[in-house]
């Protein structure tokens, strides 16, 4: 059976899924969800400064897991990394890119600051209500309110996940060397050729990475980009059904 390795981007981990492995599971996918260094469980290892240093890592921790045929799904930072995997490693049958880029795309068009200052702004407030509220969440923290608020368009206001999601960053945590270091990999970036079947998909509420990276990954490997209306750069928080169906079919091949 095909393994579908799934990866998250700058500064999440495999705890951030949210059920999205599990329902894959239910549907008799094998899925092996994998913390980049710096990240999760990996949290105090160094991360590499070259995506292809990443890539190289998840080589050898497939072979040491005996991992043998699979499909890699990468959210954008992640995605960067299953295209630089799937171009050295030929166990990779077929790659996933969601809401990714590459240094092709204009800087301002693969990062929004507007739109990150405007969830740390948003943040900030809606931080301060629930200081007030009757029912005070001294859990909520100010950082994951802030992602949560950019990277989803459905969830923003969905106080238990940023709950449970603010838990974990006191758990264990991206430091802010590491988030630097990755943010300089995924800057440098160019995506590689690659000799198996290319997928990318892209949210269409997408507030922090602009459709057109993905457009300009997906010219070059000659693939159409499926845009999921109700998603924000966070897909498998937002359209899980949506991505879900879209996944299926492939992996199961």
């Amino acid at each position: 059976m095909t393994t579908l390795v799934m990866l998250r981007g700058l500064g999440r981990d495999r705890r951030h899924w949210e059920g999205f492995d599990d329902k894959l599971r239910a549907l008799d996918v094998k899925v092996l969800c994998l913390d980049l260094p710096g990240n999760g469980t990996l949290a105090e290892r160094k991360s590499p400064l070259r995506v292809e240093e990443y890539a190289d890592e998840l080589s050898h921790r497939l072979d040491t897991l005996g991992v043998g045929a699979c499909v890699v799904l990468g959210i954008s930072f992640g995605g960067m990394v299953a295209l630089s995997l799937a171009a050295r490693d030929q166990r990779v049958r077929a790659v996933w890119v969601l809401g990714s880029s590459d240094r092709h795309s204009p800087w301002f068009r693969r990062f929004s600051l507007p739109a990150v200052v405007f969830a740390g702004v948003t943040a900030a407030a809606s931080v301060l209500r629930q200081r007030v509220l009757p029912d005070p969440r001294p859990e909520i923290g100010l950082v994951e309110t802030a992602i949560v608020k950019l990277v989803s368009h459905q969830r923003g206001e969905d106080w238990e996940l940023i709950a449970r999601w603010s838990r974990l960053h006191q758990v264990a945590c991206t430091s802010l060397g590491n988030m630097l270091r990755q943010l300089w990999a995924a800057w440098r970036f160019e995506a590689p050729p690659v000799n198996c079947p290319s997928y990318f998909i892209h949210g269409k509420n997408d507030r922090l990475v602009h459709p057109c990276c993905s457009e300009s990954l997906a010219g070059r490997y000659g693939a159409p980009v499926h845009y999921l209306p109700n998603g924000g750069h966070d897909l498998a928080l937002d359209v899980q059904p949506q991505l879900l169906a879209l996944l299926t079919d492939v992996v199961a091949d």
